[in-house]
């Protein structure tokens, strides 16, 4: 549109330059266009020093910027949203997990000194009075066990599985209490493998009486049979729990 306006200036400049001048002289006539170019605005397609024609310098146009450097700044930022993302779940779920565990660490802390408490109150109901603490009591019974002092791992024994019969309500432990009734209890229950944890418990119970009440030690035999019934026994006193769960 600017070109069509500049052409049509000049054209008028030239136009009235010939009007003004004699134009059946054909010198006349060149030597007058050629000042009327010379004194129009400058043209981009006219030289005046050669009075000819040139080619017009034209800009070119700056390249447009392509989607494709939009669409990769564009990736980029994508895949950095998701990347932190992902980073922010992995730590949510971390501080998830290390505040379950921490938990079911502290409950189980608390349950451990629950059962110890449980376990010092019902010491008091032992026919026997010992120096360790009761959770400790089947460890020193393996510790006197493999010492030799059959004598007092038998005593040690015997008051562990008492607490343990108690603490997992297959008995009722209470001071004055025979061992028969105790024995008795058990076999009342109702669990399949009454019998089975009645015949092991008797077992220790004949050893028990030997030391503590006839102040003698029982064969060898019949304490490394007793002593081999350990690991038996400590599965079977859980049964009822079990059940109940």
């Amino acid at each position: 549109m600017a070109a069509a306006v500049l052409v049509a200036i000049v054209w008028c400049l030239l136009a009235t330059s010939l009007a003004a001048q004699d134009m059946t002289n054909g010198d006349t006539a060149v030597e007058a266009g050629r000042e009327a170019l010379s004194s129009a605005p400058k043209l981009p397609w006219y030289d005046p020093q050669t009075d000819d024609y040139r080619a017009a310098k034209v800009d070119a146009p700056k390249p447009r910027r392509t989607r494709n450097s939009n669409f990769d700044i564009f990736d980029f930022m994508m895949w950095l949203g998701w990347f932190l993302l992902a980073m922010l779940l992995v730590m949510l779920v971390y501080f998830i997990a290390k505040s379950f565990l921490r938990r079911e660490v502290k409950d189980s802390i608390v349950v451990s000194h629950a059962n110890v408490g449980a376990d010092i109150s019902r010491v008091e109901e032992l026919p026997v009075t010992l120096k360790k603490s009761p959770s400790d009591y089947l460890d020193e019974a393996q510790r006197l066990y493999a010492k030799g002092d059959y004598a007092q791992a038998i005593v040690y024994l015997f008051s562990h599985q008492l607490l343990q019969l108690d603490r997992r309500h297959w008995i009722r432990l209470v001071k004055g209490k025979t061992n028969r009734q105790y024995l008795r209890e058990v076999r009342r229950s109702a669990s399949p493998s009454a019998d089975t944890l009645a015949d092991i418990f008797h077992r220790t119970v004949l050893l028990f009486e030997e030391v503590f009440f006839g102040k003698r030690l029982p064969p060898r035999e019949s304490i490394e049979e007793v002593w081999r019934q350990i690991d038996q026994f400590e599965s079977l006193v859980g049964v009822l729990e079990e059940q109940a769960a």
